[in-house]
């Protein structure tokens, strides 16, 4: 918290005129005060529950429109508008990183004839943040459970001729990565922090069909109109991505839903043990992929 104030501090010397804080989620008030500390005289940002009482201009989180609408109308409170954008948005992946793809899927004997699925069953955002009360990792409240995505993968093969290529960063780790590791199949291509963001996207690029989390990897593949698979338990579809017909998103919406992007203070907790997540069976991914793979 002292390094935050500390930045507010340096930010003041400045005399910004504007702070547009287009933060949500945890710690939203913190994000108010620091704003406020700025001492800029017009501090636009977003409010729930109160929490944005020190912006000069705010408005409320909706939990029915995508998130990147919001900002668009929240930057609106600026003078800036825009309404050519829907909301959709696009990547290309630099020649390199598909320079990258193609070596490394040649390297796994990987063919442009073989079915290839991608999974980053991890959630990177976030990770070293814990909960005072439950001591988890805030990956914990957004990643369907590793036994999960392992039967999930053992299904697959069973359906499917298919090869499996499983994305992560290297600080990934638990049972699935030990699963990874200690496989035999030789159609289990574990690329766990063997990418960068741009590699990762290369691979997906090449794949025909990807399944997360609600992550960044999710936000790339959908920019890059991939057919996928988002698998979604704190946090809303309509609120986090913008609706595609290629993109099956799979949210259990419960009463205390969604609750991950809507905590005023620096603490989360769950008092029905992610049950969000752990209602989601693989049966219905595998539902989804039938689907998709069908199309």
């Amino acid at each position: 918290m002292m390094s935050k104030l500390h930045l507010a501090l340096r930010l003041r010397k400045s005399s910004f005129d504007l702070v547009f804080s287009p933060n949500y989620g945890l710690g939203m008030i913190e994000f108010s005060i620091i704003s406020f500390l700025t001492g800029a005289p017009y501090r636009i940002g977003y409010n729930y529950r109160g929490s944005g009482f020190l912006y000069s201009s705010k408005m409320d989180i909706k939990e029915d429109t995508p998130l990147l609408l919001q900002h668009l109308e929240l930057l609106s409170k600026t003078g800036v508008r825009n309404n050519s954008i829907d909301g959709k948005i696009w990547f290309k992946v630099p020649e390199e990183d598909l320079s990258f793809a193609q070596s490394f899927l040649q390297h796994h004997n990987v063919s442009k004839n073989d079915l290839l699925l991608a999974i980053a069953p991890i959630t990177i955002a976030d990770r070293d943040y814990k909960s005072p009360m439950h001591h988890r990792s805030l990956v914990d409240y957004r990643a369907w459970p590793e036994d999960r995505y392992m039967k999930l993968i053992n299904e697959i093969f069973r359906l499917y001729k298919v090869k499996i290529i499983v994305l992560g960063d290297s600080l990934s780790s638990g049972r699935l990565s030990d699963y990874l590791i200690h496989s035999k199949n030789p159609n289990v291509i574990n690329a766990v922090g063997k990418t960068n963001i741009g590699q990762a996207a290369a691979l997906i690029e090449t794949s025909n069909l990807f399944i997360s989390n609600d992550s960044g990897l999710l936000h790339v593949a959908i920019a890059l109109q991939k057919p996928s698979i988002g698998i979604f338990g704190s946090t809303s579809p309509r609120q986090v991505i913008h609706p595609v017909d290629y993109c099956i998103p799979i949210w259990k919406e419960l009463e205390c839903s969604p609750c991950f992007i809507h905590q005023p203070i620096p603490d989360f907790n769950c008092a029905s043990d992610i049950r969000c997540l752990r209602l989601i069976t693989v049966e219905e991914v595998l539902e989804a992929i039938k689907s998709l793979l069908r199309s």
